[in-house]
């Protein structure tokens, strides 16, 4: 009987020097996919610190993720009859208020947001109206006011001292940063704030919406 020697395949790559190259190729595969994820989170961040914030929450992004923000810190949904925009209730510093989300045509992109807060006699609107204009000033560094009471326009911007400033009808404070703008506002029985994203209020422009006068902070 014959017997036979078993035969085994040989594993060892014929050129030594193959498998310290594969090696090198397998750590430069993850060095370059380590560089790619660190740019994306890096990406992430500095996209997330070019919007302005509301109550710390970028302006920005998916709009389910931004809503169950809103949802998460207290508010909740309502319908409302204005076009284009997603409102909740709830407080905001305390007090009760609506809030208005306006997004972008065809991505649906958050760009302005509008507070509504609640009616109040004038008397108390007058101190609500200071103390939301430190808050704004807290944001986005001291702002500027125009009085609607004073007719002469040369006074547009100019905080004199010894002016009375009882708010009225039409009065605002505006606040303008890198990021974005932040528009305080007297109507006729209570205070409204509108944070304006810059970047994402371009792009509403760029997909069919409306503009935004850096003004006052209002569409046309």
């Amino acid at each position: 009987m014959n017997s036979r020697k078993p035969k085994f395949k040989n594993t060892i790559p014929s050129d030594p020097g193959s498998l310290s190259d594969q090696k090198f190729g397998f750590f430069k595969c993850m060095k370059t996919n380590v560089i790619i994820f660190s740019i994306i989170i890096l990406s992430i961040g500095c996209s997330s610190r070019n919007h302005l914030k509301f109550q710390g929450v970028p302006i920005n992004g998916d709009l389910t993720v931004f809503t169950e923000e809103l949802i998460r810190m207290g508010y909740q949904a309502a319908q409302t009859e204005e076009e284009d925009k997603m409102k909740f209730t709830g407080k905001f510093l305390e007090k009760d208020c609506s809030i208005y989300l306006s997004t972008t045509k065809e991505s649906h992109t958050p760009y302005m947001i509008r507070v509504d807060l609640q009616e109040e006699p004038y008397d108390s609107l007058k101190i609500s109206y200071e103390r939301l204009k430190e808050y704004c000033a807290s944001i986005l560094g001291p702002g500027a006011s125009k009085y609607q009471q004073f007719n002469n326009s040369a006074r547009f911007l100019f905080n004199e001292p010894k002016l009375a400033r009882d708010p009225k009808n039409g009065d605002f404070t505006r606040y303008l940063g890198r990021a974005g703008n932040v528009y305080l506002e007297v109507k006729f029985d209570y205070l409204s704030i509108t944070y304006l994203d810059k970047k994402n209020s371009e792009l509403s422009v760029v997909e069919g919406g409306k503009e935004i006068n850096p003004e006052n902070g209002k569409e046309y």
